[in-house]
């Protein structure tokens, strides 16, 4: 069965790799956060201000980078290295738009060449994080949890700044996605682009599930620690037990000792 990361060439690395590949795709993945937040800084910096070119461009080279360095040293790694290739094949189609814009002779060329390049790598990046967040979710971790909230709550406030212009400035996305992911939706800001819109409505499903297992972690976690306090208790218990338990063997012993003694010298006497 193709699962849809498969399919999108976005799958990663598989469990059943070896451990350092695993290990260093994990790293990877950590990468991978916070370079799509700062993707979305500089997505927003290039629509409102003239002066970020050199930035810009910088930016586009360290990502286009960062993916020859991750594809090149996983797949090295790799027992299986065509199955990685073949299931991530996203990242050869950006690492081929990169060397593309190597040979791009007129700056139309680069900019037709650069529009598609980073429509791809927004959405290789952006396709690895919410598999990185269910996998938070699913730990039932607390902290994890609300890392994760939090961490939605920035892209989030950053994407929703770039993609509806009811929306000027990333400070205003983030209180926006702030209350709407915790469902409290004051209204002051709102959305007006259909594409804003559908992604608000994502937004309001993803923030009753996250307010969801935030509940259901706070719960777990009072419960996890009367728990705790039960089992030590069940423990302190056991072991004042197998301390009785003990004492009872060598009283027994003592017992048997005792009666073996007393038989020994009836005998005696009796002879």
């Amino acid at each position: 069965m193709i699962h849809l990361t498969q399919l999108f060439g976005i799958a990663g690395v598989k469990p059943t790799e070896s451990t350092t590949a695993i290990a260093l795709s994990r790293f990877f993945e950590i990468v991978i956060i916070f370079l799509l937040l700062w993707f979305l800084i500089d997505s927003f910096a290039r629509f409102h201000s003239k002066t970020w070119i050199e930035q810009a461009l910088f930016s586009d080279w360290f990502i286009w980078f960062f993916f020859i360095v991750e594809t090149m040293t996983i797949t090295i790694l790799c027992k299986d290295r065509l199955f990685y290739l073949r299931t991530n094949w996203m990242n050869l189609v950006i690492i081929g738009l990169g060397f593309g814009l190597l040979f791009s002779s007129t700056p139309s060329d680069y900019s037709s060449y650069l529009r598609v390049l980073r429509v791809l790598v927004f959405f290789s990046l952006f396709g690895a994080v919410p598999a990185k967040i269910l996998g938070f979710l699913n730990k039932n971790h607390l902290g994890a949890t609300l890392l994760a909230a939090l961490l939605m709550v920035i892209l989030s406030g950053f994407f929703i700044a770039i993609l509806d212009p009811a929306l000027d400035t990333p400070i205003e996305g983030l209180w926006w996605a702030w209350v709407t992911m915790t469902t409290v939706g004051y209204g002051d800001y709102a959305p007006v682009s259909i594409p804003g819109r559908i992604f608000a409505a994502v937004l309001m499903l993803c923030g009753i599930l996250v307010v969801s297992v935030i509940t259901a972690n706070f719960s777990a976690a009072f419960l996890s620690k009367e728990e705790e306090e039960i089992s030590e208790n069940e423990k302190k218990i056991f072991e004042k037990l197998e301390s009785l338990e003990k004492q009872i063997s060598e009283l027994h012993g003592k017992i048997d000792n005792i009666q073996r003694e007393s038989k020994t010298s009836s005998s005696k006497t009796s002879s």
